[in-house]
């Protein structure tokens, strides 16, 4: 019975995505530059389980781990104490060690750092922005870590995805991380176009939450796990698609304003 239940909510809640999907793309306009996301929508950060699985006999303390990281990214920007984003993601990792017993080596946090350079993109992502390259929309990151640390390659390069974007934006550039509204006027501001030219495309609903207080469209990659927050007042995505290919799809086919 319990699993008859669990099929039936998973039914209920996709209905209730793509009907919200569909009405908020019949009210969106076409913009004209697409921010990305990077670390969890372009680039599977399941590929680090297999590390927390080593370090803490758990590969699901992964997503603890990124969570917390943003959750103390966003308390940063609330007190105005700002540090890089490696340096933070390092930090929690140490933290997490503590609070599970688990010893955390300087390699260890090394380790996560190389790891984080060399996630995989999505198996959707090279298409998707390669058909939206195509379609002529101006293709922009807008990520909490910066694409390169020093010399080291990025993950968009290492990707090999780098050369289809336009720019690389970072909360470094103002010091201030998402959801935080100048992190996404940065984009606007520094591409001479309105807010409302440009939609935020990401797997995390905090981000367009941040990315609509702005002024910006948004397009949710509704990926294994994700799905919109229904609440009275929270505006809801402009798109939903399950993955990049169909979110694409739904930006190709927008009227332009």
């Amino acid at each position: 019975m319990a699993a008859i239940a669990e099929v039936a909510l998973a039914s209920m809640l996709a209905t209730a995505v793509a009907e919200e999907s569909s009405r908020a793309a019949r009210s969106a306009h076409r913009p004209t530059v697409l921010a990305f996301d990077v670390t969890g929508s372009l680039l599977n950060i399941g590929a680090l389980t297999p590390f927390f699985e080593r370090l803490f006999g758990d590969g699901s303390i992964v997503d603890e781990w990124f969570g917390q990281t943003i959750l103390y990214s966003e308390t940063a920007t609330l007190t105005g104490e700002f540090s890089p984003f490696s340096d933070l993601a390092g930090a929690i990792l140490r933290m997490l060690g503590a609070t599970h017993r688990m010893p955390v080596r300087p390699a260890d946090v090394d380790e996560l750092k190389e790891l984080l350079s060399t996630l995989p993109p999505y198996p959707d992502v090279p298409l998707g922005l390669r058909k939206l390259k195509g379609a002529g929309f101006r293709l922009v990151t807008l990520t909490d870590s910066p694409d390169s640390v020093g010399r080291k390659a990025g993950p968009l390069a290492n990707a090999e995805l780098a050369k289809l974007f336009e720019r690389q934006f970072a909360a470094e550039g103002v010091r201030q991380y998402k959801p935080s509204r100048t992190t996404y006027q940065m984009v606007s501001r520094e591409l001479n176009v309105s807010a409302a030219s440009v939609c935020m495309v990401a797997a995390h609903v905090w981000d367009l939450i941040g990315a609509k207080s702005a002024g910006c469209l948004t397009a949710l990659l509704a990926r294994n796990g994700v799905a919109p927050l229904m609440l009275a007042g929270v505006p809801q995505p402009d798109i939903i698609g399950p993955d990049l290919t169909e979110v694409a799809d739904a930006l190709v086919r927008l009227d332009s304003p």
